[in-house]
């Protein structure tokens, strides 16, 4: 298998920067890891918020669990504006990872260029 899909099935599959580790880029893969390893941590923590959350107020109203009510407590959290920065980050965290996997490709075509 050549370098150039190797690197790019790494960052796609394993890990964002995972390519870059692997084409001895070093500094761009750690750059990406902690920026996906940020991002991810970030969703998470909001994530388990939003969670409790939502919880509180459904034990709060004294309801059975409902899938229609949980349902729409949950998109009344998604989107109050303290989880705007939510989307931001989901988005940027797909835009770093793409933007790993296509860099991780070029990367590996060039050096696959040489080897040849």
């Amino acid at each position: 298998m050549k370098k150039s899909t190797k690197a790019a099935l790494l960052s796609a599959l394993v890990f964002p920067g995972a390519g870059h580790f692997y084409l001895k880029r070093k500094v761009t893969g750690a750059i990406l890891s902690v920026l996906s390893v940020l991002g991810l941590y970030y969703m998470f923590s909001k994530m388990v918020a939003m969670t409790n959350t939502v919880v509180a107020k459904m034990q709060g109203m004294n309801i059975q669990p409902d899938v229609l009510q949980l349902r729409e407590q949950v998109l009344a959290e998604l989107a109050s504006p303290d989880n705007q920065l939510l989307s931001l980050v989901m988005s940027l965290l797909m835009v770093v990872w793409f933007a790993g996997i296509l860099d991780a490709y070029r990367l590996g075509l060039s050096i696959d260029k040489f080897s040849s």
